[in-house]
Parts: C-alpha cells; sequence; structure tokens
C-alpha cells in the first residue's frame, strides 16, 4: 500500500482536484481575476441552446471516432488476420518478420 501512495497522491493532484476545480468554476462566471460570481446552471443552459456549442459537440464526437474506434478495429482486425492466416499459413518467421516491421517505426518516433 505504501508504495500506491505516492502514485495516488500524483493521480489526485494532476487529475482529480483539477477536474473538480473545473466542475465548480462551471457553475460560476469568472474570468480568472477577482471574485466568482454564482451562475448556477445559466451557462449550461446557455450552452445547451447555441448552435456553436453542439456543431463543436459533433465534431469532437467525430474526432473521437476516427481517432479512437477506427484505429482500435482496424488494429484489431490485423492482429487477428496476422496470427489466425499468415502464421498458419507462412509459419512464425513471417509473422516475427511482419511484427518486428510493425514495432520499429514506432522506436524512430
Amino acid at each position: 500500500m505504501v508504495f500506491l501512495l505516492p502514485g495516488f497522491l500524483i493521480f489526485l493532484v494532476l487529475i482529480v482536484f483539477p477536474f473538480l476545480a473545473n466542475i465548480a468554476a462551471s457553475f460560476t462566471r469568472w474570468t480568472g481575476v477577482g471574485t466568482p460570481v454564482w451562475m448556477g446552471l445559466a451557462n449550461y443552459r446557455k450552452a445547451a441552446g447555441d448552435a456553436i456549442f453542439w456543431t463543436s459537440f459533433k465534431n469532437n464526437l467525430y474526432l473521437i471516432i476516427t481517432m479512437i474506434a477506427i484505429p482500435t478495429t482496424l488494429g484489431l482486425f490485423l492482429a487477428a488476420f496476422l496470427y489466425d492466416y499468415i502464421a498458419l499459413k507462412f509459419g512464425q518467421g513471417v509473422v516475427s518478420f511482419f511484427r518486428a516491421g510493425s514495432i520499429s517505426p514506432r522506436l524512430f518516433l
């Protein structure tokens, strides 16, 4: 447990506390200087009625799909193809060659 404590504290400081501070700030009108003014849900009502917000929301969904879902699905398909088809047809040596070819470009980035 003692060894987990530093990582947990870093997680709290870098992730949890800023996230909670952003949630709290979203209920106020504050420019970062001065005293925040409590707005309640007014900021969320304003965002829900804003066309620019929904356009950016839609664009973020497209970004998530194109940058996460498609590469993950394609990578899983290629891995299954490599190990189920190529390994059976050509042997482990060819699979090792392709595996090294897919990993080595990442070493130089």
